[in-house]
């Protein structure tokens, strides 16, 4: 297909695009056409999980990019992947990058930085595990005695982490062993929500590169729509 800039053409095409039909294509180049039909519709598509995957560093396009790889929709930054799986976690591509362990004041960093709240925190040193919680405060990242708690494990590490979507409820587990960020049940998220929750928590993403993730994935109308209704949205046909 002939490069296209008719936005209104993309805007129509992808008013009942779906995460999973996009990824039945399986692969799909970063081409100017799929840029602009997402840049119309990745407000609304949901997906289960993410896996964010690091990359050579790329310092000549610094705009996220979007492709299908792996049968996942992949958001490309200078350093990362973002692959967004329609249905499973299994649908991801294992991740074979070397994974440093990440320490407390990591995570510390990392939260404040994406402006994250993160309700839960499991602690591990391998044989050990330890979990951190509040039932009367939403976010615990930020707690003086976390640090104290990660001390009493040695060679303790951050092994996973609940955080919050929004101000509800709803929330997503993000686990550093596999990178990935997902749900329990049948939970699914915008793709915003996963690129701006989980991902700068899996990868130390830089606020640039988290402003850019977020202008690719983010609208204001997604803000009061839900993720129940985006999901019988996926439902839909073609």
């Amino acid at each position: 297909m002939p490069d296209l800039g008719d936005d209104a053409f993309w805007r129509r095409l992808g008013q009942n695009l779906t995460t999973e039909r996009l990824c039945q294509l399986a692969e799909f180049p970063a081409n100017a056409n799929l840029q602009r039909l997402l840049k119309n519709c990745a407000r609304r598509l949901t997906a289960k999980a993410c896996r964010v995957v690091p990359t050579p560093q790329n310092p000549i396009n610094n705009i996220p990019q979007w492709s299908i790889s792996s049968s996942t929709l992949t958001l490309h930054s200078p350093r990362y992947r973002i692959h967004f799986a329609p249905r499973s976690v299994m649908e991801l591509p294992a991740n074979t990058s070397d994974r440093a362990a990440i320490s407390v004041s990591e995570l510390k960093r990392r939260a404040g930085v994406a402006g994250v709240a993160v309700s839960e925190v499991r602690l591990s040193n391998g044989d050990a595990t330890l979990t951190y919680a509040s039932s009367e405060r939403p976010d615990v990242a930020q707690d003086d005695f976390l640090s104290v708690v990660a001390s009493l494990l040695s060679n303790g590490f951050v092994a996973s982490v609940t955080a919050r979507i929004g101000i509800g409820s709803r929330s997503v587990r993000c686990s550093f062993e596999t990178l990935t960020g997902a749900g329990n049940g049948s939970a699914r998220y915008f793709l915003a929500e996963l690129a701006t929750v989980a991902a700068p928590l899996l990868g130390p993403i830089l606020r640039d590169e988290l402003l850019a993730i977020r202008s690719a994935t983010y609208s204001g109308a997604a803000e009061n729509e839900s993720a129940q209704n985006s999901e019988k949205a996926e439902g839909g046909a073609l």
